[in-house]
């Protein structure tokens, strides 16, 4: 598990090599799932232990969906893109290549389980403040995916755009569908 956070993070910097490897590496699906879900895991936790509920708090639809579908739209996404490259651009890919390449690099969005710690010890920076965190993660895995796909499928700068456009278009979509079928009319797409 060290050995992969460590890939995720010479991945995150743009290692071609480490990209190049992640991609075909089998094991690195598994490891890719559990970067997207550990993090909101952690978090939802953490969150948890404010309640004088304790852990049984952190099922409860208002506190534990709301931090999973941003992740699982992520996943989707991920696939997905794969999809738009395929049938709009002919570009024979791998899906779970892709996957694991983004899905590494989305470890960046760790930095959100920095607020949450900092709220347990009621050091309170308010919702702004996590929308921000979580937001700049986000553009950062598109910025990184922009680089990567044009990189690996030398697209041009107008497909790289439609493909970045749709998979943040296709994620707000996603979230939002997700988060009226979980959560229902009190779900939004900010924190």
């Amino acid at each position: 598990m060290l050995k992969e956070l460590k890939e995720a993070l010479k991945l995150i910097q743009f290692d071609k090599e480490v990209i190049s490897s992640t991609v075909g590496r089998k094991s690195a699906t598994s490891y890719g799932f559990l970067i997207l879900f550990a993090i909101p895991f952690i978090s939802i936790f953490i969150v948890a232990l404010n309640y004088s509920s304790g852990i049984g708090a952190m099922f409860s639809r208002f506190r534990f969906w709301p931090l999973m579908i941003p992740f699982i739209s992520l996943s989707i996404v991920y696939f997905l893109e794969s999809f738009y490259l395929k049938k709009l651009f002919k570009i024979k890919i791998n899906y779970l290549g892709l996957f694991r390449v983004l899905s590494h690099a989305s470890l960046v969005f760790a930095v959100i389980i920095l607020f949450f710690v900092l709220n347990f010890f009621e050091f309170r920076l308010g919702d702004n403040f996590l929308n921000i965190l979580f937001y700049s993660a986000f553009t950062y895995v598109f910025i990184f995916n922009y680089k990567f796909l044009d990189l690996v499928f030398n697209l041009k700068q107008k497909d790289l755009y439609t493909v970045i456009f749709l998979s943040v278009f296709s994620y707000f979509i996603v979230n939002l569908i997700l988060g009226d079928l979980l959560v229902g009319s009190s779900y939004r797409l900010f924190f």
